[in-house]
């Protein structure tokens, strides 16, 4: 077997895949809709309890917490905005 010119996935990328995985498949089972199969009510992306919890947990370790984010300006102070308007001169007027 030939060998592989580019390098397997990073573990960083593994970990983005896995993390989206997990976020899908929260996402199907929040938005999940009942079907009709044979007669029978069944609901195919619902999730068990403890599988919603162990889902969530493995969230936390790898996505960042954004409550604990914190943003500063130089030096550790605070952040100062700035913001730039331009006044557009209305070209569609006639004159008459």
């Amino acid at each position: 077997m030939a060998a592989r010119n580019r390098p397997g996935l990073s573990e960083n990328t593994r970990k983005r895949i896995q993390t989206t995985m997990i976020v899908k498949r929260l996402e199907d089972h929040i938005l999940s809709k009942p079907e009709i199969v044979d007669g029978q009510l069944i609901n195919k992306d619902l999730m068990t309890q403890s599988q919603v919890t162990a889902a969530l947990g493995l969230i936390k370790k790898t996505l960042p917490d954004l409550q604990s984010t914190e943003w500063t300006g130089p030096d550790g102070g605070p952040l100062q905005g700035v913001w730039t308007v331009e006044i557009a001169k209305d070209n569609n007027t006639t004159k008459t």
